[in-house]
């Protein structure tokens, strides 16, 4: 059982990280980011992070957005799913908000996000 549910959290990871990857602002970020660090005008280190920063942002986005194709969820419902607190939830949220991706609606008090 336990063994299941680390394989599923695996996927669930993997397949984030395999979205976030085909994403073409993510693509754009990397070579403009690499013709920067080039260039001199970032240091290599600054980029790393950077990066590092985005891909986290990108993949944790990506969980939420499979989570939610089961249908909508509060942002403490989503935390409980994925290795996230409420509040970075509720921030990736808002920010899938702001990005047209996802509706806010009201369960019991509770601010409720689905796909659009």
């Amino acid at each position: 059982m336990v063994m299941a549910t680390k394989e599923r959290e695996l996927r669930r990871r993997l397949d984030a990280m395999i979205e976030s990857f085909s994403d073409g602002r993510l693509r754009w970020l990397v070579g403009k980011g690499r013709a920067l660090v080039e260039k001199g005008e970032v240091k290599q280190e600054e980029y790393d992070a950077l990066m590092g920063e985005v891909l986290r942002t990108e993949m944790e986005r990506k969980m939420i957005i499979s989570e939610l194709r089961a249908g909508p969820l509060t942002a403490i419902e989503v935390s409980k799913r994925l290795p996230l607190t409420p509040k970075e939830a509720l921030e990736h949220l808002i920010a899938l908000r702001q990005l047209n991706v996802v509706a806010v609606g009201e369960r019991e008090g509770e601010l409720e996000f689905r796909l659009l």
